[in-house]
């Protein structure tokens, strides 16, 4: 018995001697082949602590209206910083008590947590804490499927974990998880996220709206709320379930919760939507110039798309809205509902030709415009573009013949801008002609207006040789361009006949429905389409910019359009009387006024109509501020001849 006790005593010394040695040599080996991971990068290599201290992420440019709204965003992927202050509690809450209930307890990696997952083979959960999916999210480009290089992956992870731990407060770990995170359709990170799904800011979200971002951690795609409400749902519910076993909420609370809906506001973020999307792209497009100039400090170039940039704007956000609000209701409330009146009591030999209008044609040729003018429109459609893009040799034949035709239509204009100098000397020369008097000063004005006649004509004469010159290469160019254009184009005449599905615009909002795309381009033929633009006189900043009426359907801004200012000028030319000793209450005749020929250089005499013809020439006075409120050319012209263009000139320019 003493023997066997003695044995026994001998395997129990054994045994705690083997359990002791491999303990600690278990922890000294995984202590040597952190070691060896972290410095001598044994499973390669590892982020540096400049990438540890800035990770590369691509952040979306933010355009900020003048009070620091977010108008919208320029981006490759839709991601903003946000702080840890800028989070809902709740989401801090809701992400610990359902990703890593000991995250504040733990440096990086939680042994209970690992330890669960390796017995139960990873049954009841993985192992990883938040700041080990915030590495893996940060530093493993792409998972790998292989066993072993997967363990290596993972093992990497926990060492790039622990150096985040030792990097980063807890709050700060919190903040990169929720802004690294993809959420899809636009939305990378919590705060675009926020806006596409909730159309809020992060720390305006309330628990259920954050416990269905954390639930789409663990598959934004299986729970998004978009795609697949349902999954979404009762995923949510999970979360907040657990906000119930970590003592976040009560169980009253969460009964409560889970049967609310997920009350989505989903707008999904696109160069195309949002606010102000005109005045966006002008933006963008001045952006990149600004940016040829202003470098960073290193000489490299900004990228607006990915360097998650701040631009600030004089836009009035509250007007914005108003100036977008106030164009779609007069244009689909009063004038569009007058328009298909308008052509509703046209006959019906007009009707075919809707909604364009010709006047002094015949039918042929209304026909042909039409026809152009349809064909103009597709040729312009994304459809066709896209197309186009994807036939390379095309699209180069395309460029090189594009690049020629300007050219020789900057010449050509340049003849008929010449030309017309030419024209205005020969008048004059004319009116010179029929003075008989031979009078010195007449005679040395013809010779002058002679020698200018000759110099205009040379100068036409040398842009026209430079025209011949240029045109056996333009049209070397023009025909090797249209060898492939025109059958390009002749197929994609039939592809727009076949009806398809798509949406189309109305003034309800999209619509899906089936049509042909040539149809489709008939159908935004008939919205009326108007800009508007709103600044301050004082500084010229812009408060509100409106370029049309959609920009997804209608990316024409015709805020930059090129129109006659018309009576929107008429202003300077009061402000010039005022100027010049009247008061906006002195009274002038209203009654027809002519700038004769020669005054002010007018080569004919000038007498301008009211709107309405001479109804509103009664003879009467009329004040200045009344003849501005209702836009009276006559009086308008008096004032111009009183006080000369000259005048008004300076005081436009001031």
């Amino acid at each position: 018995m003493e023997e066997q006790g003695t044995k026994r005593r001998k395997w129990l010394s054994l045994l705690i001697k083997f359990i002791w040695i491999s303990f600690v040599g278990g922890a000294v080996f995984v202590s040597v082949l952190f070691y060896a991971i972290a410095e001598w990068e044994i499973f390669g290599k590892l982020p540096s602590f400049e990438e540890l201290e800035n990770p590369k992420t691509q952040l979306a440019t933010e355009i900020l209206s003048a009070d620091g709204k977010v108008l919208g965003t320029v981006f490759n992927e839709n991601r903003s910083v946000s702080t840890y202050e800028e989070l809902s509690p709740y989401l801090v809450k809701a992400l610990v008590a359902t990703e890593d209930e000991r995250f504040y307890e733990h440096s990086g990696i939680d042994p209970e947590a690992v330890a669960r997952a390796v017995i139960k083979l990873g049954s009841n959960g993985g192992g990883s804490t938040i700041t080990q999916q915030l590495a893996k999210m940060l530093f493993t480009i792409d998972p790998n499927q292989n066993i072993v290089e997967r363990i290596k992956q993972k093992l990497k992870e926990w060492v790039i974990a622990v150096q985040l731990e030792r990097q980063y407060t807890k709050e700060e770990i919190i903040s990169m998880y929720f802004d690294k995170l993809d959420f899809l359709n636009n939305a990378a990170g919590i705060k675009s996220a926020s806006r596409v799904y909730f159309n809020k800011l992060p720390d305006e979200l309330n628990i259920q709206e954050a416990a269905v971002f954390v639930g789409m951690a663990k598959a934004p795609y299986a729970y998004n709320p978009h795609q697949h409400p349902e999954a979404s749902l009762h995923r949510r519910n999970v979360v907040l379930y657990q906000m119930v076993r970590n003592e976040q909420i009560t169980e009253a609370e969460f009964d409560s919760l889970k049967t609310l809906p997920l009350g989505l506001n989903f707008n999904m973020a696109s160069h195309q939507t949002g606010i102000a999307t005109y005045f966006r792209e002008e933006v963008r497009g001045r952006l990149k110039e600004i940016f040829e100039e202003i470098k960073k400090s290193d000489g490299s170039k900004y990228d607006i798309y990915k360097d998650g940039l701040k631009v600030y704007t004089t836009l009035d956000y509250s007007m914005q809205r108003y100036a977008e609000r106030a164009v779609e209701k007069h244009l689909s409330e009063e004038l569009q509902p007058d328009f298909y009146e308008h052509w509703n009591k046209k006959p019906e030999y007009l009707k075919k030709y809707a909604p364009f209008y010709f006047e002094d044609m015949t039918a042929e040729e209304k026909a042909n415009m039409v026809e152009q003018l349809i064909l103009n429109g597709i040729r312009n459609s994304p459809r066709y573009k896209k197309a186009l893009e994807e036939k390379p040799e095309l699209k180069e034949r395309t460029y090189t013949y594009n690049r020629a035709y300007y050219e020789m239509n900057q010449l050509q204009n340049k003849v008929l801008g010449a030309d017309n100098v030419r024209y205005k000397y020969q008048q004059t020369l004319n009116r010179l002609n029929k003075d008989t008097t031979n009078a010195r000063f007449v005679l040395e004005q013809k010779e002058e207006v002679r020698d200018r006649l000759e110099e205009v004509q040379d100068s036409i004469d040398d842009i026209r040789d430079e025209i011949e010159d240029l045109r056996p290469s333009y049209e070397k160019k023009k025909a090797a361009y249209m060898e492939l254009w025109k059958p390009f184009d002749d197929s994609m005449q039939v592809v727009f006949k076949k009806p398809r599905k798509m949406e189309v615009f109305t003034w309800a909002g999209s619509q899906d429905t089936v049509l042909s795309p040539r149809d489709s381009v008939i159908h935004h033929k008939w919205f009326l389409r108007s800009g508007m633009l709103s600044l301050d006189p004082k500084t010229g900043h812009i408060k509100a910019w409106v370029g049309g009426i959609n920009y997804k359907y209608f990316q024409y801004d015709h805020v930059r359009a090129k129109r006659q200012v018309g009576s929107t000028f008429k202003p300077f030319v009061y402000a010039t009387a005022i100027e010049n000793g009247m008061s906006p209450c002195d009274e002038i005749i209203n009654q027809s006024v002519t700038i004769p020929q020669g005054m002010y250089g007018l080569e004919e005499a000038w007498t301008p109509k009211n709107a309405g013809g001479d109804s509103h020439l009664d003879g009467a006075p009329l004040s200045l501020k009344m003849a501005l409120a209702n836009s009276v050319n006559s009086v308008t012209a008096r004032i111009m001849k009183d006080f000369g263009p000259l005048a008004v000139i300076d005081i436009a320019r001031r």
